[in-house]
């Protein structure tokens, strides 16, 4: 079953890692998630009947965050936590 973030506030970036130069570990993304967008997804993945739990949202691993930098680096998208399912294949693990 899915998982999806739903929060508002800004997430806190997870430093979950080791062994790396220390400027990353200083690195700050500001990221925000959207209560409006995840109930927007919610309806879309009700439509098409499957099914998901609420996650917390309590923070940006450095997988996400990351990424996330270089790709936004103003950190001025909405972010939305969607769980990978690893046993499905891609087209059997998107809720749409």
């Amino acid at each position: 079953m899915l998982t999806i973030s739903s929060m508002d506030g800004e997430y806190e970036a997870i430093y979950d890692f080791g062994g790396f130069p220390p400027e990353l570990y200083e690195v700050k993304y500001p990221a925000h998630g959207s209560v409006e967008l995840v109930d927007k997804l919610k309806k879309v993945i009700r439509a098409k009947r499957n099914r998901y739990t609420n996650g917390s949202g309590e923070g940006l691993n450095y997988g996400s965050w990351t990424l996330l930098y270089r790709m936004y680096s103003k950190a001025d998208i909405p972010i939305v936590l969607i769980s990978v399912i690893p046993y499905l294949r891609p087209k059997h693990s998107l809720p749409w």
